[in-house]
């Protein structure tokens, strides 16, 4: 149940949010803090569980580098997503890795999309308000040397 106390510009509002069950998927990849990663290799994080309908999304970022990061996404029922490496001309297998330098942070998350996305009514809005939900993990201390 969410509720809300109002204001000047919104009445109180009372609500019910079906949120899936927790945890949606269990992460089976070692991803503690230390862990190492080559760069020449995909990058492949796995797990148990999932949903149809639900997409697991993966971005992976290097500390203290704005702005450096690599984002991908897989249905939840496949049970993993693999960010691969590249052949380009001229160069070996290289990923889509932030580059080397420091650690780095993977985050691991689903949230709700379509039929999943609860609207409901509120007088004083504009637009119809939404109840979404988020569950996120996050493994720091990664490095890909």
């Amino acid at each position: 149940m969410v509720s809300g106390v109002g204001g000047s510009d919104l009445p109180a509002f009372q609500t019910a949010l079906a949120l899936p069950p927790y945890p949606p998927i269990s992460i089976t990849t070692d991803l503690a803090p230390g862990s190492v990663f080559p760069r020449n290799r995909n990058f492949t994080v796995q797990w148990s569980g999932g949903r149809a309908g639900d997409t697991v999304h993966m971005q992976i970022s290097r500390d203290g580098l704005p702005g450096g990061y690599c984002d991908c996404a897989a249905p939840a029922t496949t049970g993993s997503i693999t960010l691969p490496t590249v052949t380009t001309p001229g160069f070996s297998h290289v990923t889509m890795l932030p580059s080397p330098g420091g650690p780095s942070e993977v985050r691991i998350f689903i949230e709700s999309e379509g039929d999943q996305i609860q609207n409901f009514p509120l007088p004083g809005l504009t637009q119809i308000a939404q109840h979404r939900w988020l569950y996120e993990w996050r493994f720091g201390k990664i490095t890909f040397p």
